[in-house]
């Protein structure tokens, strides 16, 4: 019997960022919240930070290991 191989986001608990157009962002592997306001949203992540501004940001999900942000999305980063 093979060895199941774990996708590298999770066994390193690397964030993984899937954008939607720019109205939704779904990010999984975060390690919390910083800031949340109505045009920047900053998550902890293994190393770093992402950085989501836009207008009328909202946190449409979020649970111990993935988020969904909705809103009209401009700009995405990773600070480390």
């Amino acid at each position: 019997m093979g060895l199941v191989e774990l996708p590298r986001t999770i066994y390193y608990h690397q964030p993984r960022i899937v954008l939607e157009g720019n109205r939704q962002l779904y990010l999984e592997n975060h390690l919390g919240i910083i800031l949340y306001e109505a045009q920047k949203v900053i998550i902890r992540c293994q190393g770093g930070e992402i950085v989501i501004e836009g207008n009328n940001l909202s946190l449409a999900l979020i649970t111990d290991e993935e988020i969904y942000v909705e809103g009209e999305i401009r700009q995405v980063g990773y600070e480390f």
